[in-house]
């Protein structure tokens, strides 16, 4: 009786892909949609000094802590970055992971409501 080369069938997890950004995105406005009472939470700025405006979606997590997907593009609308980021129950620190590089750092929100980077993860 031959012997099986490879692992059991029932070992082996079926294959995902990760979802792609547009249908993540449609995915965090509905959330947001349905957790603000039919608004989606979504802001847009701009920082000229920086020649870079931003777009985020709120919504809530599974684990009901505050959730954002964000997009950051030049004056052109190439995308510099697009990050998914989860913020602490308290809502003054937020790890971020770059869609793009799979890279995460931590921001924290200073006494003025400015965010800054504390570290790479």
């Amino acid at each position: 009786m031959p012997l099986p080369l490879g692992p059991p069938a029932t070992a082996v997890a079926p294959q995902t892909t990760p979802p792609k950004w547009d249908d993540l995105a449609t995915r965090a406005v509905q959330l947001s949609t349905q957790q603000h009472n039919g608004n989606p939470s979504i802001h847009r700025g701009c920082q000229p000094e920086l020649k870079v405006c931003t777009t985020a979606v709120l919504f809530k997590g599974n684990d009901g802590n505050d959730m954002m997907l964000r997009k950051a593009q030049d004056p052109e609308g190439k995308i510099i970055s697009r990050e998914l980021c989860s913020f602490n129950k308290f809502g003054d620190v937020r790890t971020c992971v770059d869609w793009d590089t799979g890279a995460s750092h931590r921001d924290m929100k200073n006494n003025k409501g400015e965010w800054y980077k504390v570290g790479d993860q």
